[in-house]
């Protein structure tokens, strides 16, 4: 009776670990597949807005570089190739939105004219200083000059 006795634990020992096993294969196959679910709603949905968000992020860097060089070199041209970049600045943006949920569209529309003021704003204030450059051999800002300086900063504070 004693070894009809030893064969039946092993065979309960053996069955417990085929359990066991059994039951680590299934949770850890349920678990990869709400991983690959969730990696492919990254990849579909997550990846192409963040694409799109870099890419937003190196227009405004290329726009404001071209509004800076202008008034430092006092290239004009500069201006009109800027007005060019901040057309490709919001058609990025309107990609982004598109790929944004519903909820999350208004803090995006938010920043559409916030880059708009900041756009015009430091536009204005180039301008200004191309004008001081080609006026005068004393260079001085004015009143208005020196506030559209404050803005534009304060502005790309806030957008950078």
């Amino acid at each position: 009776m004693q070894l009809h006795s030893l064969r039946l634990k092993f065979a309960l020992l053996l069955g417990g670990f085929g359990v066991a096993i059994g039951v680590i294969v299934f949770t850890n196959f349920d678990t990869s597949n709400a991983v690959a679910s969730r990696l492919d709603e990254s990849r579909e949905k997550l990846l192409p807005r963040l694409n799109a968000s870099n890419a937003l992020r190196g227009r405004f860097q290329i726009m404001s570089q071209l509004l800076t060089d202008a008034a430092i070199v006092g290239e004009s041209s500069f201006l009109n190739d800027s007005d060019d970049e901040r057309g490709r600045l919001l058609q990025e943006l309107e990609t982004l939105i598109s790929l944004t949920p519903e909820q999350d569209r208004e803090g995006l529309r938010d920043l559409g004219r916030d880059l708009g003021e900041y756009h015009s704003r430091a536009r204005g204030l180039a301008q200004n200083l191309l004008s001081l450059e080609e006026g005068s051999d004393d260079f001085f800002m004015d009143e208005e000059t020196s506030l559209l300086a404050l803005q534009v900063g304060q502005l790309k504070m806030r957008l950078d």
